[in-house]
Parts: structure tokens; C-alpha cells; sequence
């Protein structure tokens, strides 16, 4: 029970000694410091804002090229195995005609 009463006591100081400590610091150095500071959120910001932005227009144009994929989905299909029976029926019939010619 003593601990915690000296800890309660320990953090009302700490927080005593920091509400002074700004109460009596520079304004000046604390409206620079404040200063940067909004800066360097308003670049982050701005940064994130720009990013998300061009996400937003790459995902969107993915989303397009895949639905494009999708509907000549089954054209690709009939065109590629057209062409693999194709591919097929030719080296058929170039084994035959060497088993034909000798």
C-alpha cells in the first residue's frame, strides 16, 4: 500500500514538474518546434493522400485489364486448344507422310 501511495505521490510531481516546465519554456522555441512538427504531418499527409491517389487509379485499372481477361476467357480457351489440335493433327500427319514416303 506504501508503494503505491509513493508512486501516486512520484507521478503527480513528474506531472506538476511537466505543466510548469511548459508554462515557464520559450514560446518561441515551443512555436518552432510546433511548427516542424506540423510540417513534417502536413508532408505526410500530403504524401499519403498523393499515394493512396495513384493506388486508387492502378487498382481500378487493373480491376478493368482483369474483367477484360475474364470475358475473353473463353475465346483464349477455344483459340488455344484449337491450336494445340492443330499443333497435334500437324505432327500426325508429318509422321505418316515420312511412313508413306519410304
Amino acid at each position: 500500500m506504501n508503494n503505491r501511495k509513493y508512486d501516486l505521490i512520484g507521478a503527480g510531481v513528474f506531472a506538476l514538474a511537466l505543466v510548469l516546465l511548459l508554462m515557464f519554456m520559450p514560446k518561441a522555441a515551443v512555436s518552432s518546434e510546433t511548427n516542424q512538427l506540423n510540417d513534417w504531418f502536413e508532408k505526410q499527409y500530403v504524401e499519403f493522400i498523393t499515394y493512396q491517389k495513384e493506388q486508387w487509379q492502378q487498382s481500378k485499372e487493373q480491376l478493368a485489364l482483369n474483367k477484360e481477361q475474364i470475358v475473353n476467357l473463353p475465346e483464349t480457351i477455344t483459340v488455344s486448344v484449337t491450336q494445340s489440335f492443330t499443333d497435334v493433327s500437324s505432327y500426325f500427319n508429318s509422321l505418316l507422310s515420312k511412313t508413306n514416303d519410304k
